[in-house]
């Protein structure tokens, strides 16, 4: 017997992911071009496992972003005084990459 898939894998734009629904653009040109989005949570694994994929990051990855290779996509910067700003711009989801909050010291500032 085939299993029909669930609904919400049958509509191309929707999906839904543990009660979470995901929409837009994005991902409806990602599943146009038969691609796919897995992720997965680290709550679950060993302290060893987490330890070990920090170690591989950091030797693979870290010098990717010190040469150049690699940047990030960085949308804003907010001083730290503005911290509530930028709390705002995140919660009305305005932003397409990280913000940034600076810090600085007192002898930075003047």
């Amino acid at each position: 017997m085939i299993r029909r898939p669930p609904r919400s894998t049958l509509f191309p734009y929707t999906t839904l992911f543990r009660s979470v629904e995901v929409n837009g653009n994005l991902l409806g040109r990602l599943l146009a071009k038969r691609g796919s989005l897995k992720a997965t949570t680290l709550r679950p694994r060993t302290l060893q496992y987490k330890a070990e994929l920090v170690k591989r990051f950091s030797e693979k990855i870290v010098p990717l972003f010190a040469n150049g290779v690699l940047k990030p996509v960085v949308d804003c910067e907010f001083p730290l005084g503005r911290i509530a700003d930028a709390h705002r711009h995140m919660e009305g989801n305005r932003n397409t990459g990280k913000i940034v909050l600076v810090v600085r010291s007192e002898a930075e500032a003047q």
